[in-house]
């Protein structure tokens, strides 16, 4: 016979409810699923408490708890000894994974918190990882007897063990990847393994090089360097790389001639936080340094990026906003940024001669930059018949292999700039 009461919402609707949360972009948090778990188990069962534990060093470590509003018996982070616990005997099978009253029990008896507590009903099945391991016990539990209890609630439960255990290998080997990505980043920062390349902007109606994009590439095969950026935004080094490339572009700055200027990337994160002040104090005169806001990253507060790049654009930093026409975060970062600078995404220049679309999307941007006095660049053209097409539509700043590949600064103390038609 079930236990379930009436007014308890469906525990597979709930269920459906975590996975799906597991599964969206916007809440992967196995704590959130875990938690939902423990508390349809608690509802449907009718217990006081229900919990997570976690076999660490020869205690049991409570990791998530539910409990009945009234009710404070476990709290997460608590822990005992393991040989004091019911946890250990379930898993060496000396005690029963269901336990209708925990006093009808001799061997439960000997455990003391079975009269300090005391313990009723008492449910509680081995959480084991895809290797066997066994993490801990999924657990419920009341101080109450509950007779009703069957193999259908043990089934239940042994059921959403096997759903949490999933969920928390998961989550550990997330983190361990996280970790190793985090202190390989590092690394490659310490040790000196990320090298800068630069790349000419180039002014075609001048016929000379008015500034470089500061770009890096990393001595050893590890990642790509746009995943290699996109991984260390995922787990907040972003900031960091940028900064570090940044500080190491500046050092190149002497070497340019009058008029150049050094392009920087900067991601949203690192534009929110002090440390790009912090970069660039000690320097009054910022004319030569363009910030290129990157395209991919999600701003939430337009204001507190636009109060930190103030004082810098004050000092004559002026501001660029990174892939246009390639989404949506572009086209808000310039309609609230207010940049100096638009740069066209790649997306938008390649094949652009045979495109309508894109040449209407382009035109229609060189437009509007001429109304609001924005400089606009078009990044990654590659072929005259490119170049052509976008002259025509007034663009006269180009980036891209037809001009250069990114190569070391010293590469272009002899270079010669190709001749445009």
């Amino acid at each position: 016979m079930s236990s379930v009461p009436h007014n308890v919402q469906d525990p597979a609707k709930r269920l459906g409810s975590a996975i799906d949360s597991v599964l969206s972009e916007k809440e992967s948090s196995a704590d959130f699923v875990l938690k939902h778990l423990l508390a349809s188990v608690k509802e449907r069962m009718d217990f006081e408490v229900s919990f997570i534990s976690e076999f660490v060093d020869g205690h049991r470590v409570f990791r998530y708890v539910e409990s009945k509003a009234d009710v404070d018996i476990v709290s997460v982070g608590a822990s005992n000894p393991l040989d004091e616990s019911y946890c250990k005997r379930i898993v060496d099978g000396t005690l029963p994974e269901l336990i209708c009253n925990a006093q009808d029990n001799l061997l439960a008896l000997q455990i003391e918190a079975t009269r300090a507590v005391p313990v009723g009903s008492h449910v509680s099945v081995p959480l084991k990882f895809s290797d066997g391991r066994v993490f801990g016990t999924f657990c419920g539990f009341s101080r109450v007897p509950n007779y009703s209890l069957c193999d259908k609630d043990l089934g239940f439960m042994r059921v959403f063990a096997d759903i949490a255990a999933i969920v928390i290998e998961q989550s550990r080997d997330e983190e361990l990847r996280r970790q190793t990505l985090h202190e390989q980043i590092r690394a490659l920062v310490h040790n000196k393994k990320i090298d800068l390349n630069f790349q000419p902007i180039f002014d075609v109606k001048a016929g000379r090089t008015v500034g470089y994009e500061c770009l890096c590439r990393t001595r050893v095969h590890f990642l790509p360097i746009e995943k290699l950026f996109q991984q260390a935004t995922a787990i907040g080094l972003g900031g960091f790389l940028d900064s570090h490339i940044i500080a190491k572009g500046l050092e190149y700055l002497r070497q340019f001639e009058r008029g150049q200027y050094l392009s920087c990337n900067v991601s949203p994160g690192l534009a929110c936080t002090g440390e790009l002040a912090h970069i660039f104090s000690g320097i009054d005169d910022l004319s030569n340094l363009v910030l290129e806001i990157t395209e991919h990253d999600v701003v939430r507060d337009y204001s507190a990026i636009g109060a930190i790049l103030a004082p810098l654009r004050d000092r004559g930093a002026r501001l660029a906003v990174d892939d246009a026409g390639a989404g949506y975060a572009s086209l808000r970062h310039i309609l609230l940024l207010k940049p100096d600078i638009i740069k066209l995404d790649i997306s938008l220049i390649r094949n652009i001669d045979r495109d309508s679309d894109k040449q209407a999307l382009a035109s229609a941007l060189v437009e509007f930059s001429h109304r609001c006095q924005y400089q606009l660049i078009a990044e990654g053209v590659e072929t005259r018949e490119e170049l052509r097409t976008l002259r025509h539509l007034g663009v006269t700043l180009i980036q891209g292999y037809l001009i250069s590949k990114p190569y070391p600064f010293a590469y272009f103390s002899t270079w010669d700039a190709p001749v445009l038609d």
